[in-house]
């Protein structure tokens, strides 16, 4: 079976099951949802965004060699999804090596599914534990979707926020009535949905904490957002 590296922020130990090291995977913390708002009267939205419906595509992996490391970081911090952080050396490194455009993994895709399972963070970790060496090992990702929403304050932005000091954006864990719920609706074909991630802020790319300035300083907001499904 796999052996899995659970690592907190400030590092971790590693968690050895059954003692085959076929695959180290890294994970960051669960986070504890927070809500950023700034004290504001309401005010007007507006934005366009184009649609954004998240790709998927599977990867069999030969899990025949000695010694071989899945090599991936993984961000899941809002408990559901294992999102790719970084890429080490190993079979997903090799993988791309080889591989064609449109099979190459890449930083911040999703797993969705490890060998037909995984409704969340937990089962997919424990569907990789499962995996003997020289078995199968079929994984689903999900490439986001890039979505860009403009927003006018002063007003209340309605969101419920979760992040790490070193996760990838802020992940949206609920949306309440505020400017970006009244963008969702005058956007119904396009709406930004709970699980989004916003990873810039006024075209600027930087840590959660950055972004959370930002959104609180700032009297527009051009967010970036990715969307999974």
């Amino acid at each position: 079976m796999f052996a899995v590296c659970c690592a907190a922020e400030e590092g971790g130990n590693q968690i050895t099951t059954g003692g085959l090291p076929l695959a180290s995977v890294a994970k960051l913390p669960d986070a504890t949802p927070v809500s950023a708002e700034p004290e504001a009267e309401p005010g007007a939205e507006e934005g366009a965004a184009p649609p954004a419906v998240a790709d998927s595509f599977t990867v069999v992996f030969d899990c025949s060699g000695e010694g071989m490391q899945l090599g991936l970081l993984l961000d899941t911090v809002d408990g559901k999804s294992c999102i790719i952080q970084e890429i080490t050396e190993g079979l997903v490194q090799n993988h791309n090596m080889k591989s064609s455009l449109d099979q190459v993994i890449k930083l911040h895709d999703n797993i969705c599914s490890v060998n037909g399972s995984g409704s969340d963070k937990a089962e997919l970790l424990k569907a990789l534990e499962a995996v003997k060496r020289g078995a199968a090992l079929t994984m689903c990702f999900e490439r986001p979707k890039e979505q860009t929403v403009l927003i006018n304050k002063p007003g209340q932005i309605g969101i419920e926020l979760c992040y790490q000091q070193t996760s990838y954006g802020l992940t949206i864990k609920n949306i309440q009535s505020g400017l970006l719920d009244d963008w969702n609706r005058a956007n119904p074909s396009t709406p930004i949905r709970t699980g989004a991630r916003i990873v810039a802020m006024n075209g600027v790319t930087s840590g959660p904490m950055g972004l959370l300035k930002s959104m609180k300083e700032s009297d527009i907001l051009l967010l970036t957002v990715m969307n999974y499904q």
